[in-house]
């Protein structure tokens, strides 16, 4: 990878029982730990693919085996690895993993699943600039059915920089602006 690069990959997360029983051995003892605190069954068997899917990929990168990986977790919480300047940052929703890579550069991806959202204005309204609750105003007039598409359009956005930048959701998504639905992201 050539330092300022920037390479996406997308994974799966619904595998066979066996693949997904494979997993377990990629995984150090905090983020077994943390796997199997989730309650939701599906939810643990994607986290753990999609934690497993991570390790593979950065054992690539770094010409390692997946298990030998070293992720830390400062207090921002961003994971990151120590003496590289390979970055990296992870995202999953329902089924889907997305994975973003770069060398020398901080890289933030959010996906979510497409949802119904009957209130999307009003979380909008709560948590997004007005300029960007405006731009979801108007969208909304132009095509009502697709106005929860838009909105996530913009979550992903903002959640996707506030991981690049390694806050995460711990900075008000009220405190910056980011491109309109209808608009290509910046």
């Amino acid at each position: 990878m050539i330092k300022g690069e920037l390479h996406l990959w997308s994974a799966n997360l619904d595998l066979p029982p066996n693949q997904i029983e494979s997993f377990w051995s990629l995984l150090n003892q905090e983020e077994k730990s943390r796997i199997t605190r989730l309650r939701i069954p599906l939810k643990r068997i994607r986290t753990l693919a999609a934690k497993a899917t991570l390790r593979k990929l950065l054992s690539q990168y770094l010409s390692v085996a997946p298990e030998t990986v070293i992720i830390t977790y400062p207090p921002t919480g961003k994971p990151l690895l120590l003496k590289s300047d390979l970055h990296f940052n992870l995202s999953h929703s329902g089924g889907l993993a997305v994975f973003a890579f770069s060398k020398g550069q901080r890289v933030g991806i959010d996906v979510e699943k497409k949802r119904y959202m009957p209130n999307a204005l009003e979380i909008a309204k709560k948590h997004f600039v007005p300029e960007e609750t405006e731009a979801l105003e108007t969208y909304a007039k132009k095509r009502p059915c697709l106005l929860g598409e838009a909105f996530l359009t913009l979550w992903t956005r903002k959640e996707a920089w506030l991981k690049a930048i390694g806050t995460g959701l711990q900075r008000p998504l009220d405190t910056f602006c980011v491109s309109g639905p209808e608009t290509p992201p910046n």
